[in-house]
C-alpha cells in the first residue's frame, strides 16, 4: 500500500458515522452529490440568488461545464489508479479498483467554489453542502482521504479555470457583471444594502 494510504484517517471518522439513524440523511446526501443533481441544487440556488431566469442561466450553464468537466477529468485520471478502494481491501471485487481522484468530490468541490467565485458570501451555504457531502461519502467508505482530497483540488482548479474562462470570453457578461457589483460593494460604506439593491429583479412587485 502506497505511503499515502498506509495511516489513512478516514476509518476512524467512517466506523463514528455508523448509525442506523444516519442511513435515510446520509443516502438522500450520496444523492445530492451526483453531478447531475449538483446541476439541479446550482439552479436552485441561482435562482434564489438572482431573481430572474435570464441571470440564472447565464451563471448556471458555466456552473454545469465545471462540475462535469471536473467529474469527467476525475474520471479519466482515475483509470491510472494502482491503489485499491477501502471497500476492495476489505475484499470486494477488483472492479473497484479505481479510486483515485474521486469523481463526486471533484463535482462537489467545482460547484461548491464556482458558486463563491460567482457569488461571493452570498453563496456561503455551499460549503455546507461540501462538508455534509463529504461526511456521506466517508461514511460510505469508497475512498481513502488521499483520493478526496485529489478530486477536492481538481474540482477546485477546474472550477477557477471555467470562471476566469468565462470572465474572458464574455467580458461584458453576467458573471462579469456580478464580480463588477461585488467590487462596488466592498469598495462602498453601504455594504449589504448595496448588495440588496444591485440585484437583479430587486425592488420588483
Amino acid at each position: 500500500m502506497p505511503p499515502l494510504y498506509a495511516q489513512d484517517p478516514l476509518g476512524a471518522a467512517n466506523a463514528a458515522l455508523q448509525s442506523r439513524a444516519l442511513d435515510l440523511p446520509m443516502a438522500a446526501l450520496l444523492v445530492a452529490c451526483e453531478p447531475w443533481m449538483l446541476v439541479l441544487v446550482a439552479l436552485a440556488l441561482y435562482s434564489w440568488l438572482e431573481g430572474e431566469v435570464r441571470g440564472v442561466l447565464k451563471s448556471v450553464a458555466p456552473a454545469t461545464i465545471a462540475i462535469l468537466l471536473a467529474v469527467g477529468v476525475a474520471l479519466a485520471a482515475r483509470a491510472a489508479g494502482a491503489a485499491p478502494r477501502p471497500l476492495e481491501a476489505s475484499g470486494f471485487a477488483p472492479l473497484l479498483r479505481a479510486a483515485f481522484p474521486a469523481p463526486h468530490a471533484a463535482g462537489v468541490a467545482a460547484f461548491a467554489v464556482f458558486s463563491l467565485l460567482a457569488y461571493g458570501r452570498r453563496a456561503l451555504s455551499v460549503l455546507a453542502l461540501a462538508a455534509l457531502c463529504a461526511a456521506a461519502r466517508v461514511r460510505v467508505g469508497p475512498h481513502w482521504a488521499a483520493d478526496l482530497a485529489a478530486g477536492g483540488m481538481l474540482g477546485v482548479l477546474v472550477a477557477g479555470a471555467a470562471y476566469l474562462a468565462t470572465l474572458r470570453l464574455l467580458p461584458r457578461g453576467h458573471l462579469a457583471a456580478l464580480r463588477a457589483r461585488r467590487v462596488r460593494r466592498t469598495a462602498s460604506p453601504g455594504g449589504d444594502a448595496a448588495e440588496r439593491s444591485a440585484e437583479p429583479g430587486a425592488g420588483s412587485s
